[in-house]
């Protein structure tokens, strides 16, 4: 069938991971180590990104697991920096999406994140204004690989799975997708996925 959709994941895909001093800065500020701040940090975030859990709640459940007490200020102070670990856009493939969408294809970002940072990417870098569509882990109350999340998306855009391709860093995400029917290729660099992409040539832009 035609490809009529190319769905983006945002972490990993369309912007960069955060560097290890951003990682480091943030542990110093919480009064931990490094390898105690990642685990601490990665533990609840999938209900985070669901939003089972609030800021407050989830960084309250951060301090429990360091053993740490934190003030209303500080917590504020952690809420932004981890806003900024995900700001950093890989220009590449931003620019590949814009270039996606004006070849005829429709193009969506599907991203598991929290609200500071959905929030954020909505009405302060306006991301969301480049994509036809977006679909937000915390406002459905669902999380990649949940099949729920994929099907609001495939919604969202107007075309049935297997004329969608997911691209995410995540294996688990995009066997989440397969399952759901939809393409899906693991994303690791541009360089990668360009030579992945001639499976669909005359579909899509080069890379």
């Amino acid at each position: 069938m035609q490809l009529k959709a190319i769905v983006f994941d945002y972490g990993g895909v369309l912007c960069f991971h955060p560097s290890d001093s951003q990682v480091n800065e943030l542990a110093g500020l919480c009064r931990v180590d490094r390898d105690t701040f990642l685990k601490a940090y990665w533990t609840n975030r999938g209900p985070y990104d669901r939003a089972d859990m609030t800021p407050r709640e989830y960084w309250q459940e951060f301090a429990r697991l360091t053993g740490r007490t934190y003030s209303d200020e500080e917590v504020a102070e952690f809420r932004r920096h981890d806003v900024q670990f995900w700001v950093h856009l890989d220009a590449k493939m931003l620019d590949w999406a814009k270039r996606v969408r004006a070849h005829g294809l429709r193009t969506a970002v599907l991203s598991n994140l929290p609200h500071d940072l959905g929030e954020h990417l909505r009405n302060e870098m306006h991301l969301v204004d480049n994509f036809d569509h977006h679909t937000f882990s915390y406002e459905l109350r669902l999380v990649k690989p949940e099949p729920g999340i994929y099907q609001h998306v495939l919604e969202g855009l107007g075309v049935e799975p297997d004329e969608a391709l997911f691209l995410d860093d995540k294996i688990e995400n995009v066997e989440g997708a397969i399952a759901c029917g939809m393409k899906a290729i693991q994303f690791r660099t541009p360089g990668q996925l360009a030579s992945q992409l001639n499976g669909f040539t005359g579909m899509v832009p080069p890379l």
